[in-house]
């Protein structure tokens, strides 16, 4: 494995937090290759708090339907299998036969913005939200090949997509997205490694 540093969480904020106690998290991970994600999602079984509504884990750059496999298996005997949803880079969504996978064992996928994307034919594909990293996100409009945020968030919503901003660095970033109309934000310094593994893991046969 060729993680540099172990993974962590962070709590993903809703748009609505004073009308929910339930929360999502993302885990942050160098998953450089398909062998990482199997070792990140292990680790989340294990550290993940049992009460997560659902949980990001980031694809490495390589994830295709030829590569998938052992992916798709580690997350079906993953405990939180229904809560995996699984950030992939547009490339690995244009392969089709990844995608039919997919919706075959019912795995939540999500797209990640590295750049200007075409939304609906990703949402007839089966996308469920967009992911945006905090540079991005709070990238001026002016900036040079800047994200054009406020069509994107128009775009996902009126798509019925879910949309995440990722690793924002301050307090203040992560209000004025949540005020501009993201339904969740996490915050790049607010990451924990909880201090005992989850429940359900405390009683799984190893």
């Amino acid at each position: 494995m060729s993680l540099t540093a172990g993974p962590s969480l962070h709590r993903l904020v809703p748009r609505r937090a004073l009308e929910t106690t339930a929360f999502g998290y993302e885990v942050v991970a160098a998953n450089r290759a398909m062998a990482d994600c199997i070792e990140t999602l292990h680790w989340v079984d294990c550290w993940c708090p049992d009460a997560a509504q659902f949980i990001l884990v980031e694809a490495s750059s390589d994830l295709r339907s030829n590569t998938c496999h052992d992916l798709v298996r580690a997350i079906n005997n993953s405990h939180f299998r229904p809560k995996v949803r699984v950030v992939c880079r547009a490339t690995s969504l244009a392969d089709g036969e990844l995608l039919a996978i997919f919706h075959r064992q019912d795995i939540g996928f999500l797209l990640a913005i590295d750049g200007q994307s075409e939304l609906r034919p990703l949402a007839e594909k089966g996308i469920l939200a967009v992911r945006v990293d905090g540079d991005s996100a709070l990238s001026p409009d002016t900036a040079p090949n800047a994200l054009d945020t406020r069509r994107l968030l128009r775009e996902a919503h009126d798509l019925g997509l879910r949309s995440i901003a990722s690793q924002i660095p301050t307090a203040e970033g992560v209000r004025d997205l949540l005020a501009l109309g993201f339904d969740y934000v996490s915050q790049n310094d607010a990451g924990f490694i909880p201090s005992e593994p989850s429940f359900a893991w405390q009683g799984k046969v190893v």
